[in-house]
């Protein structure tokens, strides 16, 4: 089982490629969907829906790791990561269409794709409703996890609303001890830390390369600079610009760190 899920991710990556290399109705595009819907639902027989987590750094199924030794689908699940995907649902019917608009997704811009409300939304919009996806929301890390049963795709058919993003913190694989759990502990962690001390966590977990303790960081400095536009306080929105705009373009920092420093957003 586990083999066949590796060959299909495979399969699933090369048909991304062909999606954006080829013009919608080319014969081969045509022929690469049509082999991969195949191999999806052969695989998807012995459970349905299938589901596939997501991490920063692969797959697994039923968790257990998928393909450890595959560069290209940790390359998929990096991907997929920075979208903020954390699970994906293939409920029994789905076909081309269904396909070619997932893969649509998880190739489009990072920040446009927050922008149009994140990949559920994205996914319900284009009437994608056989394949779903769970998002992870980095600044409910240190929430209290949900049952599995609380993340039930919708009986097939349907039209799909916002799926919930799942209160779970990240994999352990991903998470950074140093930085999370210890701000997760902090005994001062009621307090909205100052301007100041987010920046030099962002750049803390910039250095470290820790994913969950820069959205912290991020997200919490997105909110004070909003608060500083409301306020008028110029001084401060400069001080939260200055270091994504640096991020952004830092070419010595992991590729996920400088697409989330692009998705600053800030009130008009």
């Amino acid at each position: 089982m586990l083999k066949a899920l590796e060959d299909m991710l495979i399969s699933l990556r090369k048909a991304s490629k062909d999606l954006a290399f080829y013009p919608a109705g080319h014969p081969l595009l045509k022929t690469s969907l049509e082999q991969t819907v195949q191999q999806l639902r052969t695989v998807a027989k012995s459970q349905t829906p299938l589901m596939l987590a997501v991490s920063r750094t692969g797959f697994a199924f039923d968790g257990q790791p998928l393909g450890k030794e595959s560069r290209q689908l940790a390359a998929m699940a990096a991907e997929l990561f920075v979208r903020r995907i954390q699970k994906i649902f293939f409920a029994e019917g789905f076909g081309q269409g269904d396909l070619a608009g997932f893969l649509r997704m998880t190739m489009s811009d990072p920040r446009q794709l927050a922008q149009q409300g994140g990949p559920a939304n994205v996914l319900a919009a284009h009437g994608v409703g056989r394949i779903q996806v769970n998002e992870f929301d980095f600044r409910r890390a240190a929430a209290p996890a949900l049952d599995d049963a609380d993340e039930a795709l919708p009986p097939p058919g349907t039209v799909p609303q916002a799926v919930p993003t799942p209160e779970k913190a990240p994999e352990e694989s991903d998470r950074d001890p140093t930085s999370l759990a210890s701000l997760v502990a902090a005994p001062d962690s009621q307090e909205e830390p100052t301007v100041e001390a987010l920046i030099q966590r962002l750049e803390q977990e910039a250095t470290s390369g820790g994913a969950a303790g820069y959205e912290w960081a991020a997200s919490r400095l997105e909110k004070a600079a909003g608060q500083a536009v409301q306020d008028d306080c110029l001084k401060d929105v400069l001080a939260v610009l200055r270091p994504f705009l640096r991020h952004r373009r830092a070419d010595t920092l992991k590729a996920s760190l400088r697409e989330r420093a692009a998705l600053l957003t800030l009130p008009e």
